[in-house]
């Protein structure tokens, strides 16, 4: 398979991690930058009914942290490995070739791991599967899609999962604290 991202980066500290971090931060605060100018590719924080620091801690620390173990991990590790592997023991042609076809396979993996992403958050958002309620927040889908394309590239970047961690952190508390959200005391 082709070697994309050095998985020892991902898991392990590395002389890079403070570098990383800092990377994280200013990509997470130049992301809120552009959705102040440009709010098309604004993401919101679904509606939560919890004390401001039940809220902080699902926002800022657990969202990014499962979700982006989810998305820059294992659901890449799964389609760009995992699944080729499997097809490549079929002995149907069609699917013996997508599974050698590795740029093809890369290609459909990132389109999947965008729109995977992008579903998640809309449905979020949405509270449920329902065509109405996803459609009124459609708009939402086109900046999930975005963030999840600069957290991709930001992966491939650094190469260490906690940069994308730091960016999605800093991106929620900050869309966090610019939307009215529902806080019981």
């Amino acid at each position: 398979m082709v070697k994309i991202i050095n998985v020892e980066k991902l898991y392990f500290a590395n002389p890079d991690t403070l570098r990383d971090l800092f990377i994280g931060l200013i990509a997470g605060l130049g992301y809120l930058l552009l959705i102040s100018l440009a709010p098309l590719f604004a993401i919101g924080i679904p509606s939560i009914q919890a004390s401001a620091g039940e809220m902080w801690r699902t926002v800022v620390i657990g969202a990014p942290l499962a979700e982006e173990l989810m998305w820059s991990i294992v659901l890449p590790w799964v389609l760009l490995f995992g699944i080729p592997m499997l097809l490549s023991f079929t002995n149907i042609k069609f699917f013996k070739s997508i599974s050698e076809n590795k740029i093809l396979w890369i290609v459909i993996a990132f389109a999947v791991l965008m729109a995977s992403f992008s579903i998640f958050h809309a449905t979020a958002y949405a509270g449920s599967l329902d065509a109405q309620a996803i459609k009124q927040t459609s708009g939402l889908f086109i900046g999930a899609m975005f963030f999840r394309f600069l957290a991709f590239g930001l992966l491939l970047f650094t190469q260490n999962f906690w940069t994308n961690v730091i960016f999605h952190g800093i991106v929620n508390f900050g869309i966090s604290t610019s939307q009215s959200v529902v806080v019981l005391s």
